[in-house]
């Protein structure tokens, strides 16, 4: 009878144990590290107009290259993407981020240099031309809401 006892009791612990982990593991994978400038925002497209020429070939680079780390209102693997060029310094500064971050770093540019651990993933070089960069831009802001919509905080 003692035997029987324990044995349940081991197992009512262990699951005490089990269910404590996996809460503990929910809070844990729940934590985002967030930049202080970073402030979650829900997006509402109030219109629903079409996407220019411009933004619409944007569209197609940023699914094809920038996708799979960021999207426009929330934190993924890279930051969130609606109001980018409002955090930078320069569109100059902007560009070369985007082809090649370590020499936006090397410039010394403080918001460089603190986004450049935002990640354990570095973010990716690229090779591209100003007009699909703007393009990229185009599509980040027309489907953001800052030209079709209202963000709402």
């Amino acid at each position: 009878m003692n035997k029987e006892l324990s044995y349940i009791t081991q197992g009512v612990l262990l699951f005490i144990a089990l269910l404590f982990l996996g809460g503990l593991i929910s809070i844990i994978s729940s934590i985002r590290t967030e930049l202080p400038h970073e402030k979650e925002t829900q997006i509402a497209i109030t219109n629903s107009q079409p996407l220019s020429t411009t933004a619409v070939k944007g569209r197609s680079l940023f699914k094809a290259n920038c996708a799979s780390c960021h999207a426009l209102g929330k934190i993924v693997e890279g930051p969130k993407l609606i109001g980018l060029e409002e955090r930078w310094s320069s569109k100059k500064l902007l560009y070369m981020w985007i082809n090649n971050w370590e020499k936006a770093v090397a410039t010394g540019d403080p918001y460089a240099n603190m986004i450049k651990d935002f990640s354990p993933v570095s973010m990716s070089k690229f090779n591209f031309s100003d007009e699909e960069i703007d393009s990229i831009l185009a599509y980040i802001n027309e489907s953001s809401g800052l030209h079709s919509g209202v963000i709402i905080d």
